[in-house]
């Protein structure tokens, strides 16, 4: 039982990780669009 409870914990913070990255990308995409135009 304890075994389980620490599986869900463990695939709950990496699907919380995924979500956080995925949610940070296009974030860091425009970041990056906006930082190539300003040095051409």
């Amino acid at each position: 039982m304890k075994k389980l409870l620490g599986l869900i914990g463990t695939i709950t913070i990496a699907g919380g990780g995924m979500a956080g990255l995925a949610g940070n990308a296009p974030t860091l995409a425009k970041n990056n669009i906006n930082y190539q135009q300003t040095n051409n």
